[in-house]
């Protein structure tokens, strides 16, 4: 008998015992990552629960279940529900919190970016003053749809007043801790990344997410050139992932890792199975660069395919528009401003931004762009020989 089998029967033992051990149960397989056992005890819970502030907390919880299981679609139109039933002459950042990180989690970065302007500027002012951890909680979140957008510096400078109110609690802290790491890695501030991504404690943070700390490492110690190391650390957040997302980002990151390396059949193996896995929202970096690893094994065909997928699947992302300017460029000759637009975008993907100095590209290959003369298009230079 599975686990997931298991945890049904007893969930059906429980539904005879009243609505405190369902909740109890619901709980506890949310801390295991049994998200389907977790979402059909929430929902339930909901039916048998009066209308209300716990019948919101409800809805939120499975759309947190349904967001972890990757149906991406479902959670995005209920979480637009729950806005717009929210009160907004109260404080419920808690809420607030949940589903903007489940729209991000769904591609809508900008309509995340929107969700708290619901609420008047009062309101928004005594939720900070009430619930500081939960508004810190939001603006780290707002920092991942803003630099998914491509506004890097615009991100980190949202992270910058927010230390005194993530010290009030673990999750917080250290959320700001990997977050501010992630951006830094990628605008080529690896030993400023590294620092932040050691300082995090996988104590503050939800089991589901401790997967997020060991990519943040990965993607600092990447971005000081120690790429072998990046990956064990990427596959212990491998290991360590219960989210559908998770699951597919360490595929994409190991892919990205790869390459860097000049790896390219791992890292397109790698970028193959996570744009196989079921989820399938966001992550048009890993696709925009999978493509340009087929057009580097001379696959030109799919390479197409693929950068044609970054389009589709998460069309909002700064990542997205760069595949629609690549494709556009296989029809033509590039001009030299393209051709260094493309080289800086791709080179923070494979963490090759330095700015501090770094002893980079240990292994001796560079990820940078050079110039396919035979179709004038960018390949990695590790593709020939």
């Amino acid at each position: 008998m599975t686990y997931t089998v298991l945890a049904f029967v007893v969930l059906a033992l429980l539904l005879s015992m009243g609505p405190i051990s369902l909740g109890a149960f619901a709980t506890w397989c949310a801390r295991r990552g049994a998200w389907r056992c977790a979402l059909g005890a929430f929902h339930f819970l909901r039916l048998l629960s009066p209308r209300g502030s716990g019948s919101v907390a409800l809805r939120v919880a499975e759309v947190h279940m349904l967001c972890a299981l990757g149906r991406t679609a479902l959670a995005v139109r209920r979480s637009r529900a729950i806005l717009r039933a929210l009160p907004k002459n109260a404080s419920t950042w808690r809420f607030v919190n949940a589903l903007v990180n489940c729209l991000i989690n769904g591609g809508k970065y900008q309509e995340a970016i929107d969700a708290p302007l619901r609420w008047s500027q009062s309101v928004r002012d005594g939720a900070r003053a009430k619930e500081p951890g939960d508004w810190a909680l939001v603006e780290i979140n707002m920092a991942e749809a803003l630099y998914n957008l491509g506004r890097w510096d615009e991100a980190l400078a949202r992270l910058a007043k927010l230390d005194d109110m993530a010290a009030v609690q673990g999750l917080t802290k250290s959320g700001l801790l990997l977050q501010r790491a992630w951006i830094l890695a990628h605008l080529g501030h690896g030993t400023a990344a590294r620092n932040l991504a050691d300082e995090a404690r996988a104590d503050d943070l939800p089991r589901a997410f401790h997967a997020e700390l060991h990519f943040t490492r990965g993607a600092a110690l990447a971005s000081i050139g120690r790429q072998a190391d990046a990956i064990e650390e990427v596959c212990r957040g491998q290991h360590y992932a219960m989210r559908a997302s998770s699951e597919r980002n360490a595929l994409f990151l190991l892919g990205r890792l790869e390459m860097s390396r000049g790896r390219l059949e791992s890292a397109e193996q790698h970028f193959r199975r996570g744009a196989e896995h079921s989820y399938q929202a966001q992550g048009a970096e890993g696709l925009l660069l999978w493509g340009d690893v087929l057009d580097a094994l001379h696959r030109s065909t799919e390479a197409v395919a693929a950068w044609q997928f970054a389009q589709q699947r998460d069309p909002e992302s700064e990542a997205a528009h760069v595949a629609t300017q690549r494709l556009a460029l296989t029809e033509g000759s590039p001009t030299e401003n393209a051709m260094a637009e493309f080289g800086r975008m791709r080179n923070r993907w494979l963490w090759n931004t330095n700015v501090e100095g770094d002893s980079r590209d240990p292994d001796g290959v560079s990820g940078g762009i050079v110039q396919n003369e035979r179709r004038g298009h960018p390949r990695a230079p590790s593709a020939i020989g």
